[in-house]
């Protein structure tokens, strides 16, 4: 091969190797610059029923778990809170996280198995559709609540980033005596929203003024029934919908339902309930002592004003009007008199009232919260019942020969007052 052949080769093998190192090169990865963000969120402290039924705070918050999803990266951690000086914040962090632009959603009291599906999601949606479970509510983890998902949130690189800490965006809050850090989300602390609602017997009244002359009612128990086992995390939209939709193919998907109590046989299911549903203590109060109702009571129960936290339930079983939408249920004894002047006592009789029923509603019912159907979140309903009769032998269909009309004022969870007249 002479010398001119020996040049071409040379100069045909740099090209050849020009191009591999061009090829391997590739694009520049983009540098992510890191950055430190706080979360503070509003204590609401209001009274609550802890598992042992005594009194603490329904708005405690134990432990937030915060989720960031960024273009490239994401973090979800989770820490127990601090309280700020005058009582009114509960707060975690500086937690190092990228800078750039992200959504953020904070969710409070979650479970460790729900705190660890949550740490498995690989996007935003992934996270707000994680599971929960109506038995962690009755834990000592305190009540779920969550935020809503807030999009176009900025992180500023070598800053710490301050996240519910002063009501205007770009504000420079001091915080701790630290004063390097940057709002960046603006109004105030987040706003946690309760994942359940709650359910439960203000008072009940006896009436004559119906065909009944009733003389006395000796409450046995309460209990809750059609109550949805699971919901969802959280939802985009502050104070948004989190109710997980049922599908019913077979007889054992009803154990997603939850009631709290069973009967025998035909007993178990009616009008108002279908399928064998899961039990749970948590969703009964039986009374202990004599608990008689005359002019008034003797003793007052146990069962009054004992809340029994529910999740969502607006849809009931899909495609099946007035099945299995969240039914509240009184049983007792109910004495009257005869127009022979005996008395007659009907023993074992239900009331079951179906919670913030539609037909029973009109717009002016509604007070610092949407009209809606049935059972919303952060909702805290009270029923007044007003007996004029004995009520049924059965506890999930109507009553025979009833008259039943409800007045009902809805606020959020503090006040969604329910009154029952019963015959």
């Amino acid at each position: 091969m002479n010398f001119k052949n020996y040049f071409l080769l040379g100069l045909l093998l740099c090209g050849i190797s020009a191009c591999s190192s061009d090829d391997s090169a590739g694009p520049e990865e983009p540098v992510l610059q890191k950055a430190k963000f706080a979360v503070s969120v509003k204590n609401d402290q209001v009274a609550k029923r802890t598992k042992a039924g005594n009194t603490d705070y329904d708005k405690t918050v134990n432990k937030l778990t915060v989720g960031i999803f960024g273009d490239s990266w994401s973090t979800i951690y989770t820490q127990t809170p601090t309280t700020s000086v005058d009582g009114q914040f509960s707060q975690i962090g500086p937690q190092e996280v990228y800078a750039g632009d992200v959504q953020v959603v904070v969710v409070a009291n979650a479970s460790t198995k729900v705190e660890a599906a949550l740490k498995s999601a690989k996007t935003m949606e992934e996270f707000i559709a994680t599971p929960i479970t109506l038995s962690d509510e009755y834990s000592e983890n305190g009540l779920t609540m969550s935020s809503q998902v807030f999009d176009d949130i900025k992180i500023i690189a070598d800053k710490t980033n301050y996240f519910g800490y002063a009501e205007s965006k770009g504000d420079l809050p001091s915080v701790d005596g630290q004063t390097d850090g940057v709002e960046i989300k603006g109004d105030g602390a987040v706003k946690l929203v309760r994942n359940v609602a709650s359910v439960s017997l203000k008072s009940i009244n006896l009436s004559s003024e119906g065909n009944y002359n009733s003389k006395s009612f000796l409450l046995k128990e309460v209990f809750v029934a059609n109550v949805k086992g699971l919901s969802q995390a959280a939802s985009r939209e502050e104070w948004g919908k989190i109710e997980t939709p049922f599908t019913i193919t077979a007889d054992n998907d009803y154990l997603k339902y939850w009631v709290g109590e069973m009967f025998e046989g035909t007993m178990d299911m009616g009008t108002y309930k279908y399928g064998t549903q899961t039990e749970s203590e948590n969703l009964k109060k039986e009374e202990t002592e004599n608990c008689l109702l005359t002019d008034s009571w003797n003793k007052i129960p146990a069962s009054i004003d004992y809340p029994f936290y529910v999740y969502e339930n607006v849809n009931g079983e899909t495609n099946s009007t007035g099945k299995n939408y969240t039914l509240f249920v009184v049983r007792g004894d109910y004495t009257y008199t005869s127009k022979g002047g005996g008395d007659i006592t009907d023993k074992d009789r239900f009331y079951a009232v179906i919670v913030n029923n539609p037909a029973d509603m009109n717009a002016s019912n509604y007070e610092g919260v949407g009209k809606h159907n049935y059972v919303k979140r952060n909702c805290k309903y009270e029923i007044n019942l007003t007996i004029l009769g004995p009520g049924s032998e059965v506890p999930y269909d109507p009553m025979i020969s009833t008259n039943l009309s409800t007045a009902v004022k809805v606020e959020p969870w503090n006040v969604k007052n329910v009154h029952e007249e019963v015959e």
